[in-house]
């Protein structure tokens, strides 16, 4: 049976989540061999279907809040449990502004999510 592998951007420096302050409850550390957890209540841990939908996502966010796309990297995971399509994510993220959205979901504080993006609750970090 083949495995099913999912891509995730973290940071290349620190292997943080790549747009969470690694500080904050929500944000995770990928070391490669360790297993994940999302921070229960939440959309999942943050994943693409395709290398590519994650390459694209990286270079967005290179524009958006950091200076170059160096600062991130593409990294295999192995999903745990079943995958949930996310249509919509937080468009703030600081831990009140996440708090804010995962207890009162409104358009207000609402963005489309990047193409391809799904939610798991756990992953193990290939690379």
């Amino acid at each position: 049976m083949e495995e099913t592998y999912l891509y995730k951007v973290i940071k290349r420096r620190t292997r943080m989540s790549a747009i969470i302050n690694g500080r904050s409850k929500y944000g995770r550390l990928y070391k490669k061999g360790e297993t994940v957890y999302a921070e229960s209540h939440t959309l999942g841990i943050m994943c693409f279907k395709t290398q590519e939908e994650a390459e694209n996502f990286a270079r967005d966010l290179s524009g958006w809040n950091y200076h170059h796309t160096k600062n991130f990297k593409v990294v295999r995971v192995k999903p745990i449990g079943k995958g949930k399509k996310i249509n919509y994510i937080s468009k703030f993220l600081t831990t009140n502004s996440l708090d804010t959205f995962y207890s009162d979901v409104r358009e207000s504080v609402m963005a489309t999510a990047p193409n391809g993006t799904f939610g798991y609750n756990g992953v193990v970090v290939v690379d």
